[in-house]
């Protein structure tokens, strides 16, 4: 598959989950671990990026946040994405890591905002390199599940 450039525009942000738990007793040491997902709304041409952060000290998280970006791609970006044969949209992982950069850099935000004027608001999110999280293609079922 020949890699393109694919417009997009970002259509929604929501927090799904927010959570500082004040009673973690915090060290020296803090961890952060961190995921991706990604999803595909295939009547509307959405591409559904999450990600998720829980910031952790002595093994016990004390912020939580998830946050969901919506991006519209065009339908022909869409159709072109198409594997017929194996019934699958594919995307390059470039593309797939643009909108993860974007949807970190979101998140990012929302963190500041959530904690302003509180103890927490010291953490930040660090520099992520979503070309460690995000190796290859991601693809998505052509077909819709059968119930």
């Amino acid at each position: 598959m020949k890699s393109e450039n694919i417009l997009f525009k970002l259509n929604r942000i929501k927090t799904e989950q927010f959570a500082t738990i004040p009673d973690v007793e915090i060290g020296e040491e803090i961890g952060i671990a961190a995921g991706i997902e990604f999803g595909m709304e295939k009547k509307t041409n959405t591409i559904l990026c999450t990600v998720s952060f829980n910031f952790e000290s002595r093994k016990e998280k004390f912020i939580i946040l998830k946050v969901l970006c919506e991006f519209l791609v065009p339908e022909e970006a869409v159709q072109n994405s198409l594997q017929p044969d194996e019934k699958k949209y594919v995307f390059q992982p470039e593309f797939m890591q643009h909108l993860g950069v974007i949807t970190v850099g979101t998140a990012r935000g929302i963190l500041h905002a959530k904690t302003e004027g509180t103890k927490f608001n010291n953490f930040f999110l660090p520099t992520v390199n979503l070309k460690e999280m995000v190796t290859g293609e991601v693809s998505f079922p052509a077909e819709e599940p059968q119930n």
